[in-house]
């Protein structure tokens, strides 16, 4: 797919850098997605796959899950490189991820928004599907959290579709959308 060309062009960038450090690395390229479970296998059959530090990938659901049960029995490091789901991360410690779950991306945000917004009007606008209620509760109780429920009450409000945003702005704060 276009996706994994483009990663694995990033990724050889990122080797090309590591090298041009001095450090001295092998890496194997595997192609291998979730319609082909025996190629899978045969890959996993490979003597230089044991003996591996790190596993980034496959950049696939259930390759990946299969892939991290055998660097799991091996005790070799594996990294998601697309994967937002946590669940990938129960009950092996030898995965990890590079992309933060919407939970956690949202946390962030409402973390960098109560430090670097003290004080002004912060607007989140949806268009009020449930998912964004959702979201907006995270950011929210993560904002609250931060800044206190007397201090953000007045100062965070959720902006949806076809309310009126101009009412809702503040004159004497600075506003943040």
């Amino acid at each position: 797919s276009e996706l994994a060309v483009q990663f694995y062009q990033g990724f050889k960038l990122a080797i090309d850098s590591i090298r041009k450090k001095g450090l001295q690395l092998q890496l194997f390229v595997y192609d291998v997605d979730d319609s082909d479970s025996a190629k899978l296998v045969e890959i996993l059959h490979k003597p230089e796959l044991a003996d591996m530090h790190l596993i980034v990938g496959p950049l696939t659901g259930n390759a990946f899950l299969t892939v991290s049960r055998f660097a799991q029995k091996k005790n070799i490091a594996i990294v998601s490189p697309m994967s937002q789901q946590n669940r990938m991360l129960l009950n092996n410690d030898c995965v990890s991820k590079m992309i933060p779950s919407v939970t956690t991306q949202l946390e962030e945000e409402a973390k960098y928004v109560a430090s670097t917004y003290k004080g002004a009007n912060i607007l989140l606008v949806s268009n009020s599907n449930p998912k964004e209620a959702q979201h907006f509760n995270i950011f929210r109780n993560r904002f609250n959290e931060l800044r206190g429920p007397s201090s953000s009450a007045d100062s965070l409000h959720q902006v949806k579709g076809g309310e009126s945003l101009t009412k809702l702005l503040s004159p004497d704060k600075i506003n943040v959308l």
